[in-house]
């Protein structure tokens, strides 16, 4: 089972799909937030001729058919072997297009997807995340795990999940704002908000967990 979030217009989902195709048991996921996008995933689906793909409208793991008893939800078809995400990742002052800003320091659909893992990805199963890495030399794979805790103390969970990080080059926040398309007033207020919010750094990267196979 395969899970794509933030999927667009589905590129690494049915990519997955016509991989695996060969596997009669094979299903694949599709979920984003943005309407065109899954019109385009929808189209996408038709044009390549793939089975076994279902799309959903909505909000990350909450767009997923569950069941619930109380305030405990549980995905209906079981956990996914394999999650992959591209979400928007873009520090954004508050203001900016839905597929690119991600909340002040851009991690902020980055953490919902890893803490939400931890309920959806099945024992033995993998993630792949593409997004930007802010700050990723200071420990960064650390920050993912705590991610994936959750609101637990560290004390009080023996970690089930390894993660790795790749990534390209590096900039510092400057650089960064260099790139801001705007004007010079705003490239400098953009600039301090980096700075404001705790980014030194800023790569492209990928963030990769494997859980155990003897996980819960």
């Amino acid at each position: 089972r395969v899970l794509d979030l933030c999927s667009g217009s589905g590129a690494q989902g049915l990519h997955a799909a016509a991989v695996f195709a060969q596997f009669q048991r094979t299903t694949v996921t599709l979920v984003d937030l943005n309407p065109r996008a899954v019109r385009f995933a929808k189209a996408n689906v038709l044009m390549n001729g793939l089975p076994r793909v279902s799309i959903f409208a909505g909000r990350l793991y909450d767009a997923l058919p569950q069941v619930c008893d109380g305030s405990v939800c549980e995905l209906t078809g079981g956990r996914y072997d394999l999650i992959l995400a591209n979400p928007p990742y873009v520090p954004s002052m508050g203001i900016g297009q839905l597929f690119v800003a991600g909340g002040p320091t851009g991690e902020s659909v980055t953490e919902v997807v890893i803490r939400g893992a931890r309920a959806a990805l099945a024992p033995g199963g993998k993630l792949m995340l593409v997004a930007n890495l802010a700050n990723v030399h200071q420990a960064f794979p650390a920050k993912a795990e705590a991610w994936w805790r959750g609101e637990a103390p560290e004390e009080d969970q023996d970690l089930d999940v390894m993660f790795d990080v790749m990534h390209g080059d590096v900039w510092t926040a400057e650089e960064y704002a260099g790139n801001f398309i705007g004007p010079d007033d705003t490239m400098r207020q953009y600039r301090r908000h980096l700075l404001n919010v705790g980014i030194g750094s800023m790569t492209n990267g990928f963030i990769f967990a494997r859980r155990k196979p003897d996980s819960a």
